[in-house]
């Protein structure tokens, strides 16, 4: 069995530790903030990996990768999604506009 490696250590300001428990609680902020609020918490508590993942239902993996990139660069904006690799859009944003407006548009009944 291969050699694990030591969990990233997590060390929060007391700001951080504030809006990340503000995060944790609310009800309105999408549930992946509140996830990777949570897990940092518990990794500032000294809890390893392996028991981050079993107390929030998700793989050591996922608490490895989110403790990791707030450990890199100590901010929480690292908690963000980074950008996703894809084709660009081929329809512009304002043709898109105008075709949601037309699907919203009502239909006459004489035209029906």
């Amino acid at each position: 069995m291969p050699a694990r490696l030591a969990a990233k250590r997590v060390v929060l300001k007391a700001k951080h530790r504030a809006e990340l428990e503000r995060i944790a609680r609310s009800a309105k902020a999408p549930y992946r903030q509140v996830l990777r609020a949570k897990i940092l918490l518990l990794a500032a508590d000294g809890i390893g990996n392996e028991e981050i993942a079993r107390r929030l239902s998700i793989t050591d993996d996922t608490a490895r990768k989110w403790r990791g990139r707030f450990a890199a660069s100590r901010a929480l904006k690292s908690l963000a999604d980074r950008p996703r690799s894809g084709r660009p859009a081929q329809v512009p944003v304002a043709v898109r506009c105008q075709l949601v407006k037309l699907a919203w548009q009502r239909v006459d009944d004489q035209q029906a």
